[in-house]
């Protein structure tokens, strides 16, 4: 009998029901996916399920996915997650600053189905050689 490693949780923060549905499309069958709305919502979501992935989306209700990623990064628990900020947002400030804060990657909308699960399956990879 041959066991299967658990699918590796991942954490999508939209508060855009279609678009975290695209998300999931790209990713079902090969990730353990979780939704949230907010970053109200994601905060007490990380706390519980302790995702080993983040997909957020800057532009949020309750406050900005950059200071999110900020904080993820300065805390102990979390400063290894992959973080990955998917957003509208264009302009090449935006994208330094996503870098900045601690992203992994930082994708803007219209995500590339095909790519978009071999993006985070580097970046799981790249964990994994670093621990």
């Amino acid at each position: 009998m041959r066991m299967t490693a658990p699918a590796t949780s991942v954490l999508v923060v939209d508060p855009d029901a279609s678009a975290q549905q695209q998300i999931k499309a790209c990713l079902s069958g090969r990730y353990h996916l979780l939704t949230a709305a907010s970053l109200g919502e994601a905060l007490q979501i990380i706390a519980l399920a302790q995702p080993r992935a983040l997909i957020v989306e800057v532009n949020q209700p309750d406050g900005d996915g950059i200071q999110l990623v900020e904080q993820l990064r300065s805390n102990p628990v979390t400063k290894s997650m992959i973080i990955i900020c998917v957003t509208t947002r264009r302009a090449v400030q935006d994208t330094v600053r996503g870098f900045q804060a601690g992203a992994d990657d930082y994708i803007i909308k219209q995500i590339n189905a095909e790519s978009f699960p071999l993006r985070l399956a580097l970046l799981e990879r790249l964990r994994r050689l670093m621990t």
